[in-house]
């Protein structure tokens, strides 16, 4: 017996017979068979358990979102960032090794550790469903009040999932913080050893690997679809890759960001003022006091229309208004996100990569919005959004932007319409800016943010036959929401006709994104409406003018007549033919309306594809074209970087 007591750690020496003894005497059997087991054991322990969770979450990702088999290639560039979140949970465990006393702390960051790694993965699961991309810095800047609506989303829409994560992932975590104990029998120096030892694996597998480079975001990019792509990468990587990184490198000098940016741009009008380059004066154009309605229509997917090529009839009312309107089918988004396309549709300047422009100081730069054009004009400039003012900086832009009038939720009350998760209903919306409208005197600018068709997709359930149906599929309910909002958008126009600022006032219907279902491809997934709508003011048809969001203000700025206009877009009636900008999650998007193309802001490959009947096929350009696009895409991004970051877009404005 002495023996074998001499071969035990010395805890288990004295009047312990055996380890299980000790088990016994410590209380829990399962806390006794943790705890005997040393750091070096736990460590391997925790690194196999997370590396197996990812790998079998990437599983239920692909059955979910997925369609046929997933490359062997996206499996194991997908492990290689499994291995890296795994090792940050297991190298805490390694401390005690170092020094014994730092046995709780290692065990406490660890649990927490995996505890936030498991509730990353549940909330992307649910996330991308609507996001169409990865969590990235949204788990990090909604950790306050706005994170609300967001959670009672997400449990709406999978409450038992949702719960059964929360359990699971508590569990988990406390089992860690049960396990890990410094091993107390070897020497300093054979700890000092496996500490070695066990450190030099922690960096190779957080640097995943040997490679010159440590693992980044750019390598899950490794084909030319989005899904696979998305399906290589893990939620805990793509958050802390977008904590570390707010805003991407440089890429180019400014010199010759600026120089070839403008090439590009090749803007119309007189520019008088080298130190702001996008600035264009119009002296020519006579003012033309329109009334203006701009209608951002939640994940207004274009593919869903019959203007953009749906063989369905489910946005019956809109596609009415497209055949007596001028209607743009080769129109993209500029973000995957609502702040994205309200930034963009607003300044007329494209958003960034990583955290949206409305969540930067850059949002106090002296943009040339069309808020702000107007105003100078004499206009009232008014905002309605059935949802929350504080959420994503809203408010906050829209006082910067020079609105006199800024109606939110709380606006609404008085109503007692329909109201649910993220807000008032369309129609209670709309019937709010009749009533605006209808009182006002002075031209006017309004711009309208609808919620109805944001997951988890609540509306009256009398405008839809299927909406009471809980069965059903989230593509389903999605479907079923735009064709409330576009019921909702018929009534409003019905009742506008009568008002007499009807006939005086352009209308500009288009989405803030698409619902980035998993049926759509790379042009689908960007493709989003644009209508032109002033019966007897603009000319009806359908216009072959490739363009983004960015393009709205110089559009409008023309057919205004307004004097200037600082803007990365052009006016889509007289420059039909250009090149368009926008960014579509981490990649750079130009497209032309014959290629479509989305280049990384590092060094991989360029994905490029054509555009036929509504829908995208890859094509496999020149190397001197692929290098070509890679360029303009760069310098279009730098140059946009530089003029934000310098405030050299628009003349200052006058701060009240």
């Amino acid at each position: 017996m002495q023996k074998i007591a001499g071969l035990l750690p010395t805890r288990y020496e004295g009047t312990q017979c055996c380890i299980f003894c000790s088990a016994e005497r410590r209380g829990s059997p399962l806390k006794g068979i943790l705890k005997r087991q040393s750091a070096i054991f736990h460590y391997f322990v925790v690194l196999l358990f997370l590396f197996i969770f990812l790998f079998c979450a990437r599983i239920v990702f692909w059955q979910t979102y997925g369609a046929g088999g997933l490359p062997l290639g996206a499996w194991l560039s997908g492990m290689r960032f499994d291995a890296v979140i795994a090792t940050y949970g297991a190298c805490p465990l390694i401390l005690p090794l170092l020094w014994k006393r730092l046995e709780m702390f290692a065990r406490v960051l660890s649990g927490v550790i995996v505890f936030i790694t498991v509730c990353l993965v549940s909330a992307d699961y649910l996330y991308f469903a609507s996001g169409g991309k990865r969590l990235g810095y949204e788990a990090w800047v909604y950790l306050n009040p706005e994170i609300a609506p967001i959670a009672l989303t997400a449990f709406r829409q999978s409450p038992l999932f949702l719960t059964g994560s929360l359990i699971v992932t508590i569990a988990i975590a406390f089992l860690v913080y049960l396990s890990a104990r410094a091993p107390s029998s070897t020497t300093p120096s054979r700890r000092a050893v496996w500490f070695l030892a066990l450190a030099a694996l922690s960096v190779v597998l957080i640097r995943g690997g040997f490679q010159r480079v440590p693992l980044r975001i750019g390598d899950s990019m490794i084909s030319s679809s989005p899904l696979i792509n998305n399906a290589v990468l893990n939620a805990p990587f793509s958050v802390i890759s977008s904590a570390l990184v707010t805003r991407a490198p440089r890429v180019m000098s400014t010199t010759e960001a600026r120089d070839h940016a403008l090439e590009i741009l090749n803007r119309t009008g007189i520019s008088e003022d080298p130190s702001l380059p996008l600035l264009r004066l119009f002296p020519e154009r006579k003012l033309k006091k329109y009334n203006v309605v701009v209608i951002l229509v939640e994940s207004f997917t274009g593919a869903l229309t019959q203007a953009g090529g749906s063989p369905r009839d489910l946005t019956p009312h809109f596609d009415a208004l497209a055949r007596d309107g001028l209607v743009f089918p080769k129109f993209v988004a500029s973000g995957f996100r609502t702040t994205s396309g309200l930034f963009s549709t607003l300044s007329g300047m494209p958003d960034t990569i990583g955290v949206p422009m409305m969540r930067r100081p850059e949002l106090n730069r002296s943009y040339s919005s069309l808020s702000r054009l107007l105003k100078e004009q004499g206009y009232k400039n008014y905002f309605i959004h059935g949802g929350l003012l504080d959420f994503d900086n809203l408010e906050h832009m829209l006082q910067i932007e020079e609105f006199d009038r800024i109606e939110g939720k709380s606006s609404l009350e008085y109503t007692n319409g329909f109201k649910r998760t993220w807000g008032y209903a369309d129609e209670v919306g709309y019937r709010h800016a009749l009533r605006m409208v209808s009182e006002t005197t002075d031209p006017f600018f309004l711009y309208m943010l609808t919620v109805s068709s944001h997951a988890p997709y609540e509306f009256p359930s009398k405008k839809s036959s299927s909406s009471a149906d809980t069965n059903m599929s989230d593509e389903q309910k999605f479907i079923d929401s735009i064709q409330y909002a576009d019921s909702a958008l018929g009534e409003f126009f019905d009742a506008f006709r009568k008002l007499p600022q009807f006939a005086n006032t352009i209308f500009v219907i288009t989405g803030d994104h698409t619902h980035h279902g998993n049926t759509l491809d790379a042009w689908q997934n960007q493709h989003v409406p644009l209508l032109l709508y002033a019966p007897g003011l603009i000319p009806k048809g359908v216009s072959d003018a490739a363009g983004s969001h960015v393009d709205i203000v110089p559009t409008l700025a023309e057919l205004l007549g307004l004097p200037w206009v600082a803007s990365f877009g052009r006016s889509l009636l007289s420059q039909p033919e250009g090149t368009s900008y926008f960014i579509s999650g981490l990649d750079i998007g130009l497209w032309d309306g014959d290629v479509l193309s989305f280049t990384p802001i590092d060094d991989k490959p360029v994905r490029a594809y054509q555009v036929d009947s509504f829908k995208a096929k890859k094509v496999n350009l020149t190397e001197e074209r692929l290098l070509q696009l890679r360029r303009r895409a760069h310098s279009l991004y730098q140059f946009s970087m530089d003029l934000v970051g310098d405030d050299k877009i628009a003349p200052k404005r006058k701060r009240q």
